[in-house]
């Protein structure tokens, strides 16, 4: 069997954006509405010999980078900006 995870960092980050992008399915509650099914996110997890790759795109087409190298350069730049 071959399974893929989110670590809870990539699960908190993943449960804020898909609360707060601007998403053309976003009902007045605020959640998203895509049909009976759902469906409303593709996960994309790809193996390297470095790390993986977790790409998570919305029904609207929104993206969101879930990959730990992605996660520690944005969290660098966020230290560098506010230390300006």
């Amino acid at each position: 069997m071959i399974s893929f995870t989110l670590d809870d960092e990539q699960e908190s980050l993943l449960r804020d954006w898909q609360k707060n992008h601007a998403c053309k399915y976003r009902v007045e509650d605020g959640n998203r509405y895509t049909g009976t099914f759902g469906g409303a996110d593709t996960f994309t997890f790809i193996p390297t010999s470095v790390e993986e790759v977790v790409i998570v795109k919305c029904a609207c087409g929104a993206e969101i980078d879930l990959s730990p190298e992605h996660i520690f350069f944005q969290k660098l730049k966020k230290r560098k900006d506010s230390s300006k």
